[in-house]
């Protein structure tokens, strides 16, 4: 059974067959969706609507909302429209709003396809390889991410998820509204013991800037775990979003 990943590795492995990475890099998401007979157009769509994917037996289109203004946004709208086209092709059609494209979390915020989609297209935009080696030796903080959101075309979010999928340290991402409430919470294998439920209000009482400093355990683990941990944070205020994005990294004390 194919994956996601597997599915977006292959896609990926064609178009850049020939090509060096470094000169590939943004990923070109139009030229890939005309590599396999897919029209990408923009259209006036209205504000929740990111994209669609329309197959019928004449034409295979992708349509983009062209009032995105962020590139990364829409980059990522178009990848995960492939995606769908890739994994979900036995639907004629399928709409994705803004909130299907921040279904990355490990709790049930959104419809799995949306999850499949999201994952396809930060893989396809993010290869784990290259993620992978730009992450040896780095600080994995929001400075971290912002330097590879511009390599990879990428938004911060997208960014910041394919991190803490990629690393083999403990990490994980906190998106928190305006009320210092959490939206979503993701972590990775390495990091099982660090889980906020939906809602949860974190005890801040200054936010931190984008390079990584201390921060305290009982901050971020509303519910008390065996484990002491060494945690560092680093965050990024998304003024258009009113929320606010945290990256936390962790080592285990003896």
């Amino acid at each position: 059974m194919t994956t996601p990943r597997l599915q977006a590795a292959l896609v990926s492995e064609q178009w850049l067959s020939g090509k060096h990475l470094a000169d590939a890099l943004p990923v070109d998401c139009i030229q890939i969706a005309e590599s396999l007979g897919i029209k990408v157009q923009g259209a006036p769509l209205k504000d929740e609507f990111q994209g669609a994917l329309f197959i019928t037996p004449d034409v295979t289109a992708i349509i983009y909302n062209e009032n995105i203004k962020e590139n990364g946004r829409k980059n990522f709208t178009i990848a995960h429209e492939i995606g769908h086209y890739c994994l979900h092709s036995d639907r004629e059609e399928v709409q994705c709003r803004l909130e299907d494209m921040g279904a990355f979390s490990l709790t049930p915020h959104g419809k799995e396809i949306e999850k499949e989609a999201n994952e396809f297209a930060a893989c396809l935009l993010m290869p784990e390889k290259d993620v992978q080696q730009q992450l040896l030796g780095k600080n994995l903080d929001i400075k971290l991410v912002l330097e590879l959101a511009l390599r990879y075309g990428t938004t911060v979010t997208a960014t910041a998820c394919q991190m803490v999928h990629v690393s083999d340290m403990p990490l994980a991402v906190v998106m928190l509204n305006e009320d210092n409430s959490t939206k979503w919470c993701l972590r990775n294998s390495h990091f099982r013991d660090f889980f906020i439920k939906k809602g949860t209000q974190i005890n801040l009482q200054e936010h931190l800037s984008e390079e990584q400093s201390p921060t305290y355990q009982g901050i971020w683990f509303p519910s008390p775990v065996k484990t002491v941990w060494d945690l560092k944070a680093s965050s990024l205020d998304m003024e258009e979003y009113k929320q606010r994005i945290y990256m936390i990294s962790g080592s285990k004390l003896a």
